[in-house]
């Protein structure tokens, strides 16, 4: 990670070292907290760490971790973040037949709009202090693509809860 950091250097890139969640028995995954010490430990300019709230939430679920907690370990690293909501309830490791039962039972990875699911989303930007430089990318679904709009004002808002410069970009 040092040596592509390094690499990026010249040019201006920070490589973003994301969070997951488990979706199968057995996987290794890093909690939120262990990606925000490999990036301390790397300790490169060039690479930070990139919350996506979701993930944390369903990480933080299945392992039974204070899911804020989780967070405040990532925002003083975090210079990339994905926003998108959801309920934080873990997948089961099974594949839903419609991706409308997921969101029926408000289980996985949604990418809902933002204040769809209940993610805390202002209690969280107000208490976390990112990155200079920081983007924050909404990863809403297509599916709800009529949504993006009033997703992107609440965006807005939550950065302006924050005390860095943060950019914004949708997808």
């Amino acid at each position: 990670l040092f040596e592509l950091a390094e690499f990026c250097k010249p040019n201006g890139v920070r490589v973003a070292l994301e969070n997951i969640f488990t979706t199968e028995p057995g996987q290794y995954r890093q909690t939120p907290a262990e990606v925000a010490a490999t990036v301390k430990a790397v300790g490169h300019d060039n690479l930070v760490a990139l919350i996506d709230f979701s993930h944390a939430y369903l990480e933080s679920t299945y392992r039974g971790l204070d899911f804020r907690e989780q967070l405040r370990a990532m925002a003083p690293v975090a210079g990339h973040l994905h926003v998108h909501d959801s309920f934080g309830r873990p997948q089961g490791f099974y594949e839903a037949y419609f991706t409308q039962e997921n969101t029926a039972l408000g289980i996985g990875d949604l990418h809902m709009p933002l204040g769809w699911g209940d993610i805390e989303w202002a209690s969280i930007f107000s208490e976390l202090t990112f990155l200079p430089g920081t983007v924050l990318m909404m990863e809403i679904s297509r599916r709800y693509r009529a949504e993006q709009p009033a997703s992107l004002k609440t965006a807005q808002h939550l950065m302006s809860l924050n005390a860095v410069g943060t950019q914004l970009a949708a997808e």
